[in-house]
């Protein structure tokens, strides 16, 4: 198992978190109103995602929560699966179908 820095983690923490925020469409502001913090609180969520801090265990539950998003969504962008050549398959049909769908 790799070792990995508190530094390393808590950028990649904030990496994960800044994806699916963005995955959701939200700003910063409207996750801290959503967690029931003041607007200005955005400035700790801005400071979590770019790793300067890390959100205590009840805070990024909070976060994840204001964003529709679990510890398992979190897990799949810290841990995404490998392309395997089923899934690269599986991929392909969604976008044929999709292709299709648009036209």
């Amino acid at each position: 198992m790799p070792e990995f820095d508190k530094d390393t983690l808590r950028h990649k923490l904030g990496q994960a978190l800044r994806t699916l925020r963005g995955n959701r469409g939200m700003t910063e502001k409207e996750v801290a109103v959503r967690m029931g913090k003041k607007a200005s609180a955005e400035t700790q969520i801005a400071r979590w995602e770019r790793g300067d801090a890390s959100p205590l265990s009840h805070q990024l539950w909070g976060y994840l929560i204001a964003i529709d998003s679990s510890f398992g969504d979190l897990d799949r962008v810290l841990n995404p699966k490998p392309a395997t050549n089923l899934r690269l398959r599986e991929i392909a049909r969604e976008l044929e179908s999709l292709a299709k769908h648009s036209r």
